[in-house]
């Protein structure tokens, strides 16, 4: 059996991949590229035996899942259990008077015995629960959030169509087993339980802390509903026989079973639409029954009365009827399509670099060549906030004070307040023209990397140095990025092709290798459980977990520059050999998520969920 699948009409950038894939998107299997709809294919077994996905990705790399729901259905098997009754009767009547005498028989009915015997289905053990865009320190808001695709997991012993205090919410499902607790830190996020949204609290261990029901409640997602009646009818006809004859009666009567076979099929348009449809095919019922009477009648008289011995021979008769009805009766719901906007362009200064945000959505730009810094509103307006200073690496407090050390030759780390009110803050060795990191902790203090040095300007703007990592890092040491974890610990990556690797400095100043990986380092970022990733200048990106395990994901080509991640878990990487923003999901699928233009370096996830890609050779800013 397969399940048919229509796609009635896709808005998109066609012509379009698609895909079907398990329910968690971990197997997906190419179908087509298609530019003409509607479009059918089929999805075979074992894929359409449960829940599927079927994914449409289209030119600029924009990825639409349309999660299918199957429903099983018992097959009912009718086993008759044929009983053959033969009956065997000799009479003798010696008959001495002139009334006929009578012998009535009665001979036994065949017994048909039905059984119906469902197709035994296989129970899951996880559950799967859909979760918003945002995490939030407080429940006040959560339920206003915009849910996505992305799912975690519980298993069902613990959670299924509701919350349960306690219980543990996961982030991967391999084989059965669920992996990597969702470090919530105390967060709260908008799931999906059952039928209903749900504010979730989680904490550091994924554990569920607290919740509450949200009061709009889920639009289900498409669903296939097969509703099969089966009747079985049974119209036996059984005749009494009364006979004064030998009478052997043997009617053994054999049915075939009637099988009912649906052939469903799910139509979706894009936006998806899905519908289905049961048609059964029955099969005709054929019957058979051999029916063999011998009659054996002897009647002595010994008087002169005649003697009237009627013979009466009745051939009991099954004849079971089964009528099957089907009633397919399909709920489909669709889930609207997001409409990402077509990216656009914005004029900065000369080799933008680094990006940042602040509160309002406003994003500054690091100009290295024009030796500036850009500022671009929310509605896309460009222009020049600060002149004279050269940097990589731009970095935002909560008061939206921007501090920018300048690698132009002066060292100075700059504040430059919201009114453009600028201070020195710190002074970096004026030789170091390469800085492109800058982490500013809670109390004010800073901290950057070069060469094998971790250096620290504390909140007086006293410079000294943190931690010198050559002790435990050999070869040549260039720590080119880095990123603070939630306990205070600071990710270094190495940039040398020779010797790929993450340092790991503690909060009090040691140092030590972290984890070793293959390819060349281009950047780093952090999730919010930990989780470290680095986008290699060769292919892909390498996640690290807080207990050191290397993975790797995705498929992007070489040039890798930057990285930053959105509050789904997807990856986001620039390319520079093709000027593409890829996208990278961590079942590790990777996909164009959009275009940009000359030498692609930084990316910045915005407040608004839109990306910003600064373009070192065009002299512009891409807004996906």
């Amino acid at each position: 059996m397969s399940q048919l699948v229509t796609i009635t009409s896709v808005t998109a950038n066609t012509p379009v991949d698609i895909y079907y894939c398990d329910s968690f998107s971990a197997n997906c299997v190419f179908v087509s590229t298609v530019s003409v709809f509607p479009f059918e294919f089929d999805v075979p077994s074992p894929y359409d035996e449960t829940n599927f996905v079927v994914k449409i990705i289209d030119t600029q790399g924009c990825n639409v899942g349309d999660t299918v729901l199957i429903t099983p259905t018992p097959t009912s098997n009718v086993t008759p259990t044929v009983t053959q009754t033969p009956t065997q009767t000799l009479t003798q009547t010696p008959t001495q008077t002139g009334t006929p005498t009578t012998t009535p028989t009665q001979t036994g009915t065949p017994t048909m015995t039905p059984t119906n015997t469902s197709t035994p289905t296989q129970t899951p053990v996880v559950a799967i629960h859909y979760v918003g865009q945002n995490t939030f320190t407080t429940s006040d808001n959560v339920c206003n959030d915009t849910m996505t695709i992305l799912p975690y997991y519980t298993y069902l012993s613990e959670a299924n169509t509701i919350p349960v205090i306690g219980a543990t919410v996961y982030q991967t499902f391999a084989n059965g087993v669920l992996y990597n607790p969702l470090i919530g830190g105390g967060k709260f996020y908008k799931m999906s339980f059952g039928l209903y949204y749900y504010w979730v609290q989680v904490d550091v261990n994924g554990q569920i802390l607290s919740f509450g029901i949200c009061q709009n409640s889920v639009t289900p997602t498409p669903t296939i509903t097969s509703t099969v009646t089966p009747t079985n009818t049974q119209t036996p006809t059984t005749t009494q026989t009364p006979t004064n004859t030998q009478t052997s009666t043997q009617t053994p009567t054999n049915t075939q079973t009637p099988t009912n076979t649906p052939t469903p099929s799910v139509t979706i348009g894009l936006t998806p639409s899905a519908t289905s449809s049961n048609t059964p095919t029955q099969t005709p019922t054929q019957t058979e029954t051999p029916t063999q009477t011998p009659t054996n009648t002897q009647t002595p008289t010994n008087t002169e009365t005649p003697t009237q011995t009627p013979t009466n021979t009745g051939t009991p008769t099954n004849t079971p009827t089964n009528t099957p009805t089907n009633t397919g009766t399909p709920t489909n719901t669709p889930t609207p399509t997001p409409t990402r906007a077509l990216p656009i362009t914005v004029g900065v200064g000369q080799s933008p670099y680094s990006l940042t945000e602040d509160s309002l959505g406003n994003v500054y730009v690091g100009n290295i060549n024009s030796d500036n810094i850009s500022k671009i509103t929310p509605s896309g307006v460009s222009s020049i906030f600060k002149a004279g200073i050269t940097s990589r690496v731009l970095a935002m407090d909560s008061s939206d004070n921007l501090y920018v050390p300048d690698t132009g030759g002066s060292g100075n780390l700059y504040k430059v307040e919201p009114n453009g009110t600028t201070t020195i803050v710190g002074t970096f060795p004026p030789s170091q023209t390469n800085i492109r990191a800058l982490i500013l902790d809670g109390i004010g203090n800073f901290y950057t990397c070069y060469n094998e040095y971790v250096v620290k300007i504390d909140n007086l703007g006293v410079l000294t140095t943190f931690a010198n990592v050559s002790g435990v890092v050999g070869g040549v040491v260039d720590l080119r990025t880095m990123v603070v974890d939630s306990f205070g610990n600071l990710f270094a990556v190495n940039d040398n092709p020779l010797n790929p690797l993450v340092v790991k400095i503690t909060t009090g100043g040691t140092p030590s290798v972290f984890a070793t990986f293959i390819g060349a380092a281009a950047d780093i970022a952090i999730d919010s459980s930990n989780n470290l990733y680095v986008n290699r200048n060769d292919v892909g990106v390498v996640k690290i977990t807080p207990l050191g395990v290397v993975s790797y994901l995705g498929t992007t080509t070489n040039k890798g520059e930057g990285i930053v991640l959105d509050p789904q878990g997807n990856i986001y990487t620039t390319n520079t050999s093709n000027q593409k923003i890829y996208q990278t999901t961590q079942l590790g699928v990777s996909t164009i998520f959009g275009s940009t233009q000359s030498a692609p370096f930084q990316l910045l996830y915005s407040n608004s969920g839109k990306i910003y890609v600064a373009n070192w050779g065009s002299d512009t800013v891409t807004i996906v």
